[in-house]
């Protein structure tokens, strides 16, 4: 029944939730520097020129940098605004503000394009609270993304963004719920839509010259907050930086 499956998902997302929130300084960067490699290798594979993804929050996995390699490598990249009709706007966010969106969520700032333009993209990069082995998604139950993905006739290669423990076997899930092609973690990017898992390595890029190795991106990120604590006039846009810490449960789409 839905209502059971309802209550599974309530619980499943505050276990989900909890684990974020026990998670250290630590782990938190280590796991932005693997996420900021997988990243730049999905996008060298699929050969994307334009993409979607959102503005991570402090308890979800940091895409920020990756963000920042995207849009200086000349990467189109489109941010979700939200609606309270259900439905998602987007936006380059070339004010380079950043603000709060209808439910606290990060958003950026600039001219909303309209629910359709994500139908533009070539990859679609969406947050989650656990993906399973068969590429089912658990969302935070606004269903923001699911009526996105379901509305597209071609939808490009969607990758939902987690933490590595949070692909699981199997999950709760309804006629309303969408699956995913992929899940992208801090340790390796697992293609679902063939049910086949793989890590991915530096041998298996074609286009090895757009990434970023991960010595250098330790380097950048290390320069940025050195640039923030010394030379505040020097700020890149506020997206690159983490956002506000949000009540639990509040924001979450």
């Amino acid at each position: 029944m839905v209502g059971d499956i309802d209550s599974q998902k309530r619980a499943l997302r505050t276990q989900l939730r909890s684990r974020r929130d026990a998670m250290t300084a630590q782990d938190r960067e280590q796991s932005t520097l693997g996420l900021t490699e997988q990243l730049q290798r999905l996008v060298a594979e699929t050969g994307a020129r334009s993409l979607s993804c959102f503005l991570s929050t402090p308890n979800e996995p940091n895409v920020r940098p990756f963000v920042n390699w995207a849009e200086a490598n000349g990467i189109r990249v489109l941010f979700p605004i939200t609606r309270p009709d259900g439905l998602l706007d987007w936006t380059v966010g070339e004010d380079e503000l950043e603000v709060a969106g209808l439910f606290g969520m990060p958003e950026p700032s600039g001219q909303l394009l309209g629910p359709i333009a994500v139908n533009d993209v070539d990859l679609m990069l969406i947050p989650a609270a656990a993906v399973d082995v068969t590429g089912m998604r658990l969302g935070w139950g606004r269903g923001y993304y699911d009526k996105t993905i379901g509305s597209m006739e071609a939808a490009p290669p969607v990758y939902a963004v987690i933490f590595d423990h949070e692909l699981l076997d199997a999950l709760p899930y309804d006629a309303r719920d969408q699956p995913v092609s992929g899940a992208v973690t801090p340790e390796r990017t697992v293609n679902l839509s063939t049910s086949a898992t793989h890590q991915t390595s530096k041998g298996s890029i074609s286009d090895a010259h757009l990434l970023l190795p991960l010595h250098r991106v330790r380097a950048r990120l290390r320069r940025s907050a050195a640039d923030h604590r010394t030379r505040p006039d020097r700020m890149p846009r506020l997206r690159r930086e983490a956002a506000p810490t949000l009540r639990p449960g509040r924001g979450e789409l």
